[in-house]
């Protein structure tokens, strides 16, 4: 029994060792990366249209469910909107100023659960009152 004992714990530990997955080399994580990233580029293009299209349309309630409840609105020269309900209240008065956005994605890197996003905007707008348009 004893001697059953002793090659039980190491054949189970050499049964555990084998079932781990191979450490993946670096040829095989850029692969992986450059899939995951074209996945993600793909998926957030469709995501900035629809963004700018909603806020072009001055859809606050839309808009502001693009963040999470813990979302942060950084918009030049304004005060930061934390979360959706002060997203929206944010947005609300946008209607009145013709926005117009445009996205366009640089390039976009994901490894895993995280993707990174690097790009541009133009925003135009009119302040109510003035004499045309800004462009920022």
């Amino acid at each position: 029994m004893r001697v059953a004992r002793w090659f039980a714990v190491p054949a189970a530990l050499a049964l555990v060792a084998g079932c781990q997955p191979s450490a993946e080399t670096p040829d095989q994580a850029k692969t992986r990366m450059e899939a995951e990233s074209a996945t993600a580029k793909r998926a957030i293009d469709s995501l900035d249209v629809e963004f700018a299209k909603h806020f072009n349309m001055a859809h606050a309630d839309v808009v502001a469910a693009f963040f999470t409840e813990q979302g942060h609105m950084m918009a030049p020269n304004m005060a930061e909107s934390v979360g959706r309900d002060a997203i929206k209240a944010g947005l609300a008065g946008m209607a009145a100023m013709k926005p117009e956005l445009k996205l366009t994605s640089q390039s976009v890197v994901a490894n895993g659960p995280i993707a990174i996003e690097r790009g541009t905007y133009a925003f135009t707008f009119t302040i109510p009152g003035a004499t045309g348009p800004a462009t920022d």
